[in-house]
């Protein structure tokens, strides 16, 4: 009976102390404050409308859900969702718009803006929704800067030093090949011309016997004799001129597909001489001496521009890669329907990427 009592008090003194340490881990700042955050966010799941709930218009649905996390990537490091999606709904308009309501413990006021990344796969677009436009942008610009740089001081004068001996390569005068392809393209185009050469000629001299009576012919004539070439230009030049503008607005588009189907028919051959002449000449008269003289100087161009995509992509303090390079994974590899919904503010500026960097 004795170690019956003493098993029923030992097991209440455990209770009541289990009890005791619980209600003093609850009530220790480090666990209530969360605590509170947690049961004010699941209470107000309970809520169909609140008054702090904020409708955006968005450009799609696809994707969107009800209970779907939406993020405010701008301020501080990678953090949870500040807002969750409560129902989908249209503005007063009839637009597509989402009806969100904030963390408890999140400022909610605006401006805001709303961006919704559907789910899709394609290479362009995972590219444009793990990296952010103006992050894209930015980096843009600063490797355009450096690229001129690196071309006005090394690249450039070693290709203007050595673009005549590229040149001489593909020269039609000492080249055969690039002489054969020149020759068989204009003999094929002058046979597919002929027919509008003889239509234009035909004009202008129509132009002529229209606009020259025959004391205008004896003139010209009599300064054809006299060897009066600029007089002969003078009084003719103007008359074939007009004829001939007159004829190629009407005749350009019939110029222009017979040179186009020249080329068409002549596509294997100029296909041919690129990728045996042209891409050979190119490799061992400018690639190959331009990697032989700057080969280090490009190597650590190279190398800063990948340090300063890291910086600004990867490296964020803002943690928006993290997120965006998440939900492309979700979307692009494992397939799932779930958009990525982003919460912008219209007046923040974008932050530029120092010089040097």
């Amino acid at each position: 009976m004795n170690a019956r009592r003493t098993k029923v008090w030992l097991g209440s003194a455990l209770l009541l102390g289990a009890v005791g340490l619980g209600i003093a881990v609850l009530s220790s700042p480090l666990v209530a404050e969360p605590a509170q955050r947690v049961g004010r966010a699941i209470a107000s799941g309970f809520v169909d409308a609140h008054a702090d709930d904020l409708v955006l218009p968005a450009e799609t649905l696809k994707g969107v859900t009800v209970g779907a996390p939406v993020y405010y990537l701008a301020t501080g490091h990678e953090r949870a969702p500040v807002a969750h999606v409560v129902r989908v709904t249209t503005t007063d308009a009839g637009a597509p718009a989402v009806r969100i309501r904030f963390a408890p413990d999140f400022d909610g006021s605006g401006p805001w803006a709303l961006r919704v990344h559907p789910p899709r796969r394609g290479l362009a677009d995972s590219f444009r929704l793990a990296v952010p436009p103006e992050t894209a942008r930015r980096v843009g610009r600063a490797m355009q800067k450096r690229l001129d740089v690196l071309w006005r001081d090394e690249i450039g004068p070693t290709m203007a030093e050595r673009l005549p001996a590229f040149l001489d390569r593909i020269d039609p005068r000492k080249d055969g090949a690039s002489r054969e392809l020149l020759t068989g393209f204009g003999d094929d185009a002058m046979k597919r011309m002929r027919p509008l050469m003889d239509d234009l000629l035909k004009t202008i001299t129509k132009a002529l016997e229209k606009r020259l009576d025959f004391m205008d012919r004896m003139g010209v004539l009599w300064k054809f004799v006299r060897g009066d070439g600029k007089g002969i230009q003078r009084r003719v030049q103007p008359v074939a001129e007009k004829a001939a503008r007159a004829w190629w607005a009407a005749n350009q588009d019939k110029v222009l597909t017979a040179l186009g189907d020249t080329f068409e028919e002549r596509l294997p051959d100029i296909r041919k001489w690129l990728e045996k002449d042209v891409l050979e000449a190119a490799r061992t008269e400018l690639l190959e001496p331009l990697l032989e003289e700057h080969q280090e100087r490009l190597e650590d161009e190279g190398e800063a521009l990948v340090r300063m995509a890291m910086k600004e992509v990867v490296e964020s303090e803002e943690g928006g890669f993290r997120v965006r390079f998440a939900a492309m994974l979700r979307m692009t590899l494992l397939g799932k329907k779930r958009a990525l919904i982003l919460l912008e503010r219209p007046d923040v500026p974008s932050v530029p990427i120092p010089d040097g960097e």
